[in-house]
């Protein structure tokens, strides 16, 4: 299935725009050029308190109207919230299994509720970065995305759907083959062609046993890919609440039983959020930045100057084109 009529290979193929900005303040700005990092955060300690949770209400919402007419859907309803459940407590989709990360940008560069909540408050920066080339290579099977996150409801329950539809497409295909007399008497033959070719009994016994286990296999292989697309679809599944942010996610999920490259960071006022640095895959020192903005009440232009220059970035430093009055200065 191609991207143009999968969802969830046109989500994390959209066209990645020139810039998207991170708002950040002025001392932040300075970590990253310094560092040549940026941080990407335990999903599970982001401002939502509804990551990933958002999303196993997105796919519970979408099994409960499955429900209501089983006739177009290709696998028991029932069965599947069942095992989806286990997923999301336990298996692929649990921080028993994976821990994702999240480094977040905008495709906004002046927006007033991203300066005030991420950038001190109006007095940080607001830093554009070129991030058309940070995709892995899309046959690396890996669960590394930059994409929007998506917020309105219908567009979450198509996403919720394709993924699903990995397992229970193939589930429904088993079902009619196991169901054809024309199938089921070329698997005979072949099965029989095979036995005599080895100068052995015919064994239908052993031929039920074999399609269970072929059947067994393509299933399992279904269910890892509709895990892996839930696992990557989720990290970017948002409440509407937050739809003014237009966030561009660069979400990395990280399998447990595989040793990290690079060391888990703390950080806050109780030094409990982990973080991972990241150079955004980039083959240099220095992160892919076009510009920076100050924020609308910003008075350290020539600080950000210094920090550019002091990094070795050559690139403009423009202001906020927002007309906030400073109100604890004015009165």
């Amino acid at each position: 299935m191609s991207s143009t009529d999968n969802p969830v290979g046109a989500l994390f193929d959209t066209q990645i725009p020139d810039e998207v900005w991170h708002y950040t303040t002025v001392a932040g700005l300075e970590g990253m050029l310094s560092s040549g990092k940026v941080w990407a955060t335990d999903v599970r300690f982001t401002n939502d308190k509804t990551e990933f949770i958002h999303a196993r209400e997105v796919i519970e919402e979408y099994l409960t109207s499955v429900k209501t007419n089983e006739s177009d859907f290709m696998f028991p309803a029932e069965e599947l919230s069942r095992m989806l459940y286990k997923a999301f407590d336990q298996g692929a989709l649990s921080s028993n299994e994976n821990n994702v990360y999240v480094a977040s940008f905008s495709a906004a560069d002046d927006l007033k509720s991203q300066w005030v909540e991420y950038a001190d408050n109006c007095r940080g920066v607001s830093i554009a970065f070129d991030l058309r080339n940070i995709r892995p290579p899309k046959d690396a099977e890996l669960a590394v995305t930059f994409a929007p996150c998506v917020y309105a409801k219908a567009d979450k329950a198509r996403l919720i759907g394709a993924s699903l539809s990995n397992f229970t497409e193939r589930a429904a295909e088993l079902d009619r083959e196991s169901g054809s007399q024309g199938w089921m008497a070329d698997q005979k033959r072949t099965w029989e062609i095979i036995q005599r070719i080895h100068g052995l009994p015919n064994d239908k016994d052993g031929l039920v046993r074999k399609l269970e286990m072929q059947f067994q296999d393509q299933l399992l292989e279904a269910w890892r890919r509709t895990l892996f697309d839930l696992l990557r679809v989720a990290s970017h599944c948002k409440s509407d609440a937050f739809s003014a942010e237009l966030e561009w996610r660069l979400a990395m999920a990280h399998p447990k039983n595989r040793p990290l490259t690079q060391k888990i960071l703390f950080r806050g006022a109780k030094g409990n959020i982990p973080y991972l640095e990241s150079n955004l895959f980039q083959p240099t020192s220095q992160l892919p930045i076009a510009r920076v903005r100050t924020g609308p009440l910003c008075d350290q232009t020539n600080e950000v100057q210094r920090i550019l220059d002091a990094n070795g970035y050559s690139v403009p430093v423009i202001p906020s084109t927002i007309p906030l009055r400073d109100t604890r200065s004015a009165f």
